[in-house]
């Protein structure tokens, strides 16, 4: 499950080429299924429509937003993300730098993706906030020819030029450290000491400062003005060296998981520490002694302060629609009745569900400092991502102020991120 707000979205970078850096190995990762099946994916017509061309040539700007596109014998690299958005990665067959891409995925395609299976896609060409992307809007969109084809892992040994290059391609680090985790509990990430994060969209992890991994395994992401590699499971992260069960900047773990005391300073307490989810005191789900047994009684089973679809122990429960969203399994079903249809505390344009919706397309925010929420989707100003590189949301960082009003301050604003003055001193390379 993931810790990461739902309120992450992607902001915009420019595509820059990778010259004059160091040429990455690649080598394999033998994770899809080998059976070699065939197997339909939601129809026929994957690649039926739409301009052929490679992964390769889309990242390379060869096609303009909007464009409808058609890749064949892409490799599915990842599961499906969960939450309200689903998507997953591919990248071609020889994988390598531009050669990784993210796929996202209407309700109407009724295609669950299986690491290694074998793709035809078709879909509209977009930059979601400087992530590239395909949308898959209609099932006749992907067609899976094949299963237990080979994901290319390329190994990225120290830090590029740009980040670019690699952006939804699988890679991995060796010999990794964290070089800060102090927002693992935040945020669901941690920095490590190549120069980008690690986030917990798949997976979570164990992590504290100083300590490091033999190796993590992962595509690219990039969000928040942030490139993080995504482990698609634990095996993805070999020879930690830190606390298990530990996390964060703290310097110790949650030691006591009834003692009513936040033992790690990371403000959170026993069985609400996720140090904790594992210990007996918290029935190993972070809460009661039981699980959430049941996802549609009203009641909050295991005590932990979550009850029914609110509860991740219910994520996957079908009353939940398998998202963890805390609504039903359809989604916001109307837009524009001022009904929450998905019970999960966003109503109409406020839900995820509606982003596509004509009814909630509106004007952008208009103006950056007026106060007003201009669009109508209860983001006002600078909290609102229209505004991202508005003047009037820019943050000076390094005067102490939240100059933009967003709730950071100098560094901790993604706004920041790249600024010399904050850059990390581990963030150089390692060896």
């Amino acid at each position: 499950m993931s810790i990461t707000s739902t309120f992450k979205s992607c902001l915009l970078i420019g595509s820059v080429l990778l010259a004059g850096c160091f040429q990455p190995k690649t080598n394999t990762d033998s994770s899809g299924d080998e059976s070699g099946e065939d197997g339909g994916g939601g129809g026929g017509g994957g690649g039926s429509a739409g301009q052929g061309t490679t992964i390769y040539d889309i990242q390379m700007n060869a096609f303009d937003e909007g464009t409808i596109v058609s890749i064949q014998d892409a490799v599915v690299t990842t599961q499906i993300t969960e939450g309200e958005n689903p998507a997953f990665f591919v990248q071609s067959a020889e994988g390598g730098e531009y050669n990784g891409i993210y796929i996202f995925k209407y309700d109407e395609v009724e295609y669950t993706p299986t690491i290694g299976d074998i793709v035809n896609i078709t879909g509209e060409y977009t930059e979601f906030y400087g992530l590239s992307q395909i949308k898959l809007t209609e099932p006749g969109n992907i067609e899976k020819t094949g299963t237990g084809g080979v994901v290319v892992v390329t190994d990225v040994n120290e830090e590029p030029d740009n980040w670019e290059a690699y952006e939804s391609v699988v890679v991995r680090f060796t010999d990794m450290e964290i070089s800060d985790a102090s927002k693992l509990y935040e945020w669901g990430a941690v920095e490590l000491a190549i120069g980008c994060w690690m986030d917990n969209d798949f997976t979570n992890y164990d992590a504290e400062d100083g300590a490091s991994y033999g190796s993590i395994t992962g595509p690219i992401s990039y969000s928040f003005e942030k490139y993080a590699i995504l482990p698609r499971s634990t095996d993805d992260l070999e020879g930690y060296t830190g606390t298990v069960g530990g996390g964060g900047g703290g310097e110790d773990s949650e030691t006591d998981c009834s003692d009513g005391v936040d033992n790690d300073g990371n403000g959170y307490t026993d069985c609400d520490d996720w140090d904790c989810e594992d210990d007996p005191e918290c029935g190993g789900s972070g809460g009661g002694e039981d699980s959430e047994t049941d996802c549609s009684d009203g009641i909050d089973n295991d005590g932990n302060g979550y009850t029914d679809c609110d509860d991740w122990d219910c994520e996957d429960d079908p009353e939940c629609g398998g998202s963890g969203s805390g609504g039903g399994g359809d989604g916001e079903t109307d837009c524009t009745d001022g009904i929450d249809n998905d019970d999960n505390g966003f109503t109409d344009c406020e839900d995820w569900d509606c982003d596509e919706d004509p009814a909630c397309a509106g004007d952008p925010e208009t103006d950056c400092d007026d106060g007003e929420d201009n669009d109508d989707d209860s983001f006002i100003d600078c909290d609102d991502h229209d505004c991202a590189y508005d003047d009037a949301c820019a943050e000076d960082c390094t005067d102490e102020v939240d100059n933009d009003g967003d709730g950071y301050t100098d560094c901790e604003d993604f706004y920041c991120y790249e600024d010399p003055a904050c850059e990390s001193d581990e963030s150089s390379g390692s060896e």
